[in-house]
């Protein structure tokens, strides 16, 4: 079934607000959902461990460069959304 909702979530360097993240969407009654993760090349070393850590359960595109903004990883997330 296709999700009825998407998330879309830009990351660069936050792996400290990850936890944050994944407990709300956790504690989430509503299920229907795809979590679309846009990681604009982030350079910690701790956020890509992290998203990836999650799985199948997150969609993670990976920027091979900074775009410098949050407009343009929002966006990319928003046109690989499937609901």
């Amino acid at each position: 079934m296709a999700p009825e909702v998407s998330v879309i979530v830009g990351t660069f360097n936050c792996a400290r607000f990850l936890p944050g993240l994944w407990a709300c969407l956790d504690a989430q009654t509503f299920r229907n959902f795809e979590i679309v993760v846009v990681d604009d090349a982030s350079t910690d070393g701790e956020t890509l461990a992290a998203l990836e850590a999650r799985g199948d359960r997150i969609r993670l595109i990976r920027r091979t460069a900074n775009s410098g903004t949050c407009e343009l990883p929002r966006y990319q997330g928003v046109r690989a959304a499937q609901a």
